[in-house]
């Protein structure tokens, strides 16, 4: 996956990194090994809530920010 974000940089990511969307909107490639050091999964916000398709794991860190993203996406 390539994009440019609104500041006009390039953004390259491989299969397996994490495209992370932070609470503004901003978007981001990070790759795996970083995001799994960095981030912590805490499981489903509510397990009675599904499509009947694995979700990815609700994540956090110490700073909290507010992501959404995908292990091994097409990125």
């Amino acid at each position: 996956m390539v994009f440019v974000d609104a500041l006009g940089r390039e953004h390259r990511g491989n299969p397996g990194d994490y495209l992370i969307e932070s609470s503004d909107g901003c978007r981001s490639i990070q790759r795996r090994e970083i995001f799994e050091d960095i981030y912590v999964p805490l499981g489903r916000a509510n397990p009675a809530e599904g499509s009947g398709l694995p979700a990815a794991p609700a994540l956090a860190s110490s700073t909290r920010p507010r992501i959404s993203a995908r292990p091994g996406a097409s990125v």
